[in-house]
C-alpha cells in the first residue's frame, strides 16, 4: 500500500509542476503530460507504475465522464442532437470499418482482427483541443459538437471493442446476436443512468447541504458505473446520461448557487487531477514500446486512423447538410484533426487477453497512433483553427 500511496504522491507532484510550468511554455498541458509522462518512463524513474486498464475503466473514467456531463447544456444538446448521434453512433461506425478495412488490405490482419483494432482506435480524446478552443475563443457550438460527440463515442467504442471481442472469441455468435447485444447494452446503460439520475436530483431538491450534494453526486458518478456493468449494459452510458440528468435538472433546480457552485468546482478539480495523472501514465506507458521495429505497419495505422476519421466527418456531414443541417466546411477540416486518441484506446489495449492473436502488433499500432495524434495534432490544431479563422483572439 505504501508503494502504491508513494506512485500516486510522485504522479501528482509531477503534474503540479508540469501545470506550473506550463504557464511559461506555449504547448498544451495535456501534451506537456504526455511528454513528461514519456521522459519519465524512458528513463525509468518510476518503474512499478503502469496503465492499468481496470483502474481506468472503474476509478478513473466515472468522474471524467461525470464531469463533462454536467457542464453540457442539454438544451444546447437538444438543438443539436442529430448531428451529436449521427457523429458518435454513424461516425464512429464508419471509423471503425474503414480502419479496419485499410489495416486489413495493407498488413493482412484477419478481418476480424482488424475490425477490433478500429473500435479500439475509435475513441476521441479532445481535452487539450478544447482548452485551445476556449483560449482562441472558437464557436461555442463547434465546441460542443466535438466535446459532446466525444462523450458517446468513448460507449459506443467500448460497446463495439466488447462486440467484436465476443466475435473474435465466440464462433457461434452471430451478427444479427451482436447487433441486439449492441442495442441492449447501449440503450441498457442509458436507462440506468437516466433512473439514479433522476433519484439523485430529487433527493438534491429536499436538501441544502453542499458536503452532502457533493457526496450525493460522487455516489452517482460511480455508483452508475458499476450498476450498469454489474447487469452487463453499459457503465460508460449510464455515468454520462446520469450526468446529464443531474447537471441539467438536479443542480440547476435542486441546488442553491452555492450549493452548485461548490459541486461544479469539486468536479472540476477531480476531473483536473484524474486527467492529469492519465496523460502523465499515458506518456510513461509510451515509452516503453519498442516503435522502431514495426514502421510499416505504424505508417499504415496512423494514415488509416486519419483516413478513418476524414471519411467519418466529411461523410457524416454531407448526410446532415441532406438533412437540412449544415455544418460550415471549415467545422469539418477541424473536426477531422481535432479526434485525437488518448487512454480510452490504450487501456482498451491494454486490457487485451495476452493470448489474443496480433496482441503485440495491436498494442504498438495504438501507441503509435495515440502518440500523433496527441503531439502531431495537438500541437498543430491551433494554427488550423487561427489558418481557417476560426479565431476570435489575436
Amino acid at each position: 500500500m505504501s508503494e502504491i500511496n508513494l506512485s500516486f504522491f510522485w504522479l501528482m507532484l509531477l503534474a503540479t509542476i508540469v501545470a506550473m510550468l506550463g504557464r511559461y511554455i506555449r504547448i498544451p498541458y495535456t501534451i506537456a503530460l504526455v511528454l513528461t509522462g514519456f521522459a519519465v518512463g524512458f528513463l525509468g524513474l518510476l518503474p512499478g507504475v503502469h496503465l492499468n486498464p481496470h483502474l481506468l475503466f472503474a476509478i478513473f473514467l466515472p468522474p471524467i465522464l461525470f464531469d463533462a456531463g454536467i457542464n453540457i447544456n442539454l438544451a444546447l444538446l437538444k438543438k443539436q442532437w442529430l448531428s451529436i448521434s449521427a457523429f458518435a453512433i454513424l461516425g464512429t461506425i464508419i471509423s471503425t470499418v474503414v480502419v479496419g478495412w485499410a489495416v486489413h488490405y495493407f498488413l493482412g490482419l484477419p478481418i476480424i482482427v482488424a475490425f477490433l483494432f478500429g473500435a479500439i482506435i475509435s475513441p476521441t480524446d479532445p481535452i487539450s483541443v478544447l482548452a485551445i478552443f476556449k483560449r482562441l475563443g472558437t464557436d461555442e457550438q463547434l465546441s460542443s459538437i466535438i466535446e459532446a460527440e466525444s462523450l458517446f463515442n468513448d460507449g459506443i467504442a467500448v460497446v463495439l471493442f466488447i462486440i467484436i471481442q465476443q466475435l473474435l472469441l465466440t464462433s457461434g455468435l452471430s451478427v444479427f446476436d451482436s447487433g441486439i447485444a449492441f442495442m441492449k447494452t447501449v440503450f441498457g446503460g442509458a436507462i440506468i443512468g437516466l433512473l439514479i439520475g433522476a433519484l439523485a436530483s430529487l433527493i438534491t431538491s429536499k436538501y441544502d447541504d453542499h458536503l452532502l450534494e457533493i457526496m450525493l453526486t460522487t455516489v452517482v458518478a460511480f455508483g452508475a458505473y458499476l450498476a450498469a456493468e454489474q447487469i452487463h449494459v453499459s457503465g460508460v452510458f449510464a455515468v454520462v446520461s446520469a450526468s446529464l440528468v443531474v447537471g441539467n435538472y438536479g443542480m440547476t433546480h435542486g441546488m442553491t448557487p452555492g450549493s452548485r457552485m461548490a459541486v461544479l468546482s469539486f468536479w472540476e478539480y477531480i476531473a483536473f487531477a484524474v486527467n492529469s495523472v492519465v496523460f502523465l501514465l499515458v506518456g510513461m506507458e509510451e515509452s516503453s514500446i519498442s516503435l522502431g521495429f514495426a514502421l510499416i505497419p505504424i505508417a499504415v495505422s496512423i494514415v488509416a486512423v486519419l483516413l478513418g476519421r476524414a471519411v467519418s466527418v466529411y461523410g457524416v456531414s454531407t448526410l446532415l447538410s441532406m438533412a437540412g443541417q449544415v455544418i460550415p466546411m471549415s467545422w469539418r477540416h477541424v473536426q477531422v484533426w481535432s479526434g485525437l486518441r488518448g487512454a480510452l484506446s490504450m487501456a482498451m489495449v491494454i486490457g487485451l487477453d495476452p493470448a489474443m492473436p496480433y496482441r503485440t502488433l495491436l498494442m504498438t499500432m495504438t501507441f503509435a497512433v495515440v502518440l500523433f495524434s496527441l503531439v502531431g495534432q495537438g500541437l498543430s490544431i491551433k494554427a488550423l483553427v487561427q489558418r481557417l479563422g476560426l479565431s476570435q483572439t489575436l
